[in-house]
């Protein structure tokens, strides 16, 4: 139906094509995996790329299962918008595809280091440690993922789960346990909900492990 509907839209402008009818007609012809066709129309409104359409060059691709040549064109459309979330999902999802997990997960760790509150970039790297069987380090990442959207009892939990992996090296566990304590702080130190105590059962039983923690952040 969409891609009826937008080759009428397309089919009625005999003059001058209107780019947003063509991106239409492009995108719903990629939906109905019609990859051939949907390049074709994407490729004579090529001429001023922006982030939209880039995204869905590359998809286009990555439907044609042409791992290389999506990845060419995720690396463009973000060379072109470093700040795109959209390209750069795209570009890890479609390195687990072909296999480059390894790449993947030094792309994330990079831009993990600057951008901290992005709870799909950690997703995406759990993605990438499980596919490496790396149980302590998915779970780390999943619990950063969960404290990001306000979940703090699923990211205290998730990383209950790292830490008792023990198959990261002694700082990796070391630096999980350190994060699971803040995490619990955080955790016991949250708004509560109508009709939820604060000395509930989980709470007591987190206090003895949090208390000195809270005492040295009290101190300074």
């Amino acid at each position: 139906d969409a891609v009826t509907f937008f080759r009428g839209e397309v089919a009625q402008r005999t003059v001058l094509r209107n780019r947003a009818d063509i991106y239409g007609l492009a995108l719903s012809l990629a939906r109905a995996r019609d990859f051939d066709a949907a390049e074709k129309e994407l490729s004579s409104i090529r001429g001023a790329p922006n982030p939209w359409l880039l995204n869905l060059a590359a998809e286009i691709q990555v439907g044609k299962r042409n791992w290389p040549e999506a990845i060419k064109q995720y690396r463009a459309g973000m060379l072109a918008y470093p700040q795109d979330r959209a390209l750069f999902y795209g570009y890890i999802d479609t390195l687990y595809e072909a296999g480059q997990v390894d790449v993947a997960l030094m792309q994330l760790n990079e831009r993990l280091k600057n951008v901290t509150d992005d709870p799909r970039t950690y997703e995406l790297a759990a993605k990438g440690y499980e596919r490496q069987n790396k149980r302590l380090a998915q779970h780390r990442a999943i619990a950063e993922a969960y404290f990001r959207k306000g979940n703090l009892l699923g990211a205290v939990e998730q990383m209950e789960i790292a830490v008792k992996a023990k198959d990261g090296d002694f700082y990796e566990v070391s630096s999980a346990e350190s994060r699971l304590r803040e995490l619990k702080l955080a955790f016991r130190n949250r708004p509560l909900m109508p009709g939820e105590k604060k000395d509930s059962p989980r709470d007591r039983d987190d206090d003895r492990e949090t208390r000195p923690l809270a005492g040295r952040a009290a101190r300074g």
